[in-house]
């Protein structure tokens, strides 16, 4: 089972002031491995970082030894004033 103190405080260490974390949810996938499955919802601050700023925090969530195989599950521009990018992130927690 994951440290899950040391998880999100690494997750939040590791998430820059450009993101915007809107969810967190921790799943059992229903398998041998029996392994928890981590899915983020977060959006990049007005006039924060662009999709690089992402790829990088995704390759530093992969770095850690709390997650890992982080990746880009989807990303788009959300319909407000200021053109907001919304993105997930999908992973394993160790």
């Amino acid at each position: 089972q994951p440290v899950w103190a040391g998880a999100l405080k690494e997750l939040g260490s590791l998430t820059p002031p450009t993101v915007q974390l809107e969810e967190i949810a921790i799943t059992l996938e229903a398998s041998a491995a029996a392994r928890y499955r981590l899915h983020l919802l977060a959006s990049l601050v007005e006039g924060g970082a662009d999709e690089g700023g992402i790829v990088q925090w995704i390759d530093e969530l992969e770095r850690s030894a709390f997650f890992s195989g982080a990746q880009l599950a989807s990303s788009k521009m959300h319909s407000t004033d200021a053109g907001q990018t919304r993105f997930e992130v999908e992973g394993s927690l160790e």
